[in-house]
């Protein structure tokens, strides 16, 4: 890390807001807002709104280290200047085929691992944990989760930078919607499958 590493950590890529950008200016949004009974609505910038500060920073034995900018240039850029980005953002959504479903449901899935709110939902399902509330109901992965949560105060927070730099699909992920042709017996371990967007090598496995 430098001293002049952005502080604003988007969960929400910016060139991702761009595309609900006011007329005439595309680094602007609409947004609601909730003040107690009243929602208002209000333009803001996309550099204002989306991330949480030092949100990709951590500790690395005694070291400050962040996944910030590793998450700009193995994912956001290279999604960004793909095909099928473009497709989007040039309004061509008519051209978008079979080979843009991989991609999307790769971004797609990325977005939702990297969001603020699936830090706080670790953090509360582990308060959840600690409180006994689903003691019966868990794997046995899931206990082995949670006792390295309680042991290490930061391992929530290195199990959320895990996911957001994760670029392992779910085994089914090739389907996408199609039929499968897999002709595998049933509980034959599934192989991980490798996508990448296209002319940029950005890529995503199946898990």
């Amino acid at each position: 890390m430098t001293a002049n590493e952005p502080k604003k950590h988007h969960y929400v890529p910016q060139f991702y807001m761009r595309r609900f950008a006011c007329a005439g200016d595309e680094n602007k949004v609409m947004v609601l807002e909730r003040h107690r009974d009243v929602v208002v609505t209000e333009r803001k910038s996309v550099h204002g709104i989306g991330y949480e500060e030092r949100l990709h920073d951590f500790d690395d034995s005694g070291a400050p280290a962040s996944i910030e900018r590793h998450l700009n240039e193995t994912i956001e850029a290279p999604f960004s200047q793909s095909e099928t980005w473009l497709k989007i953002r040039d309004g061509n959504c008519a051209g978008l085929d079979g080979s843009d479903r991989m991609p999307l449901y790769g971004f797609a899935r990325h977005l939702q691992l990297r969001n603020l709110e699936t830090l706080r939902f670790i953090e509360a399902q582990h308060a959840r944990y600690i409180a006994g509330e689903f003691e019966h109901e868990l794997t046995d992965d899931e206990r082995e989760m949670h006792a390295t949560i309680a042991a290490d105060p930061g391992a929530a927070h290195e199990l959320f930078r895990a996911g957001a730099m994760d670029t392992m699909l779910p085994a089914d992920a090739h389907t996408c919607g199609e039929p499968s042709d897999d002709t595998r017996t049933p509980g034959a371990e599934m192989k991980r499958e490798r996508f990448v967007v296209p002319d940029i090598g950005a890529s995503f496995t199946g898990d």
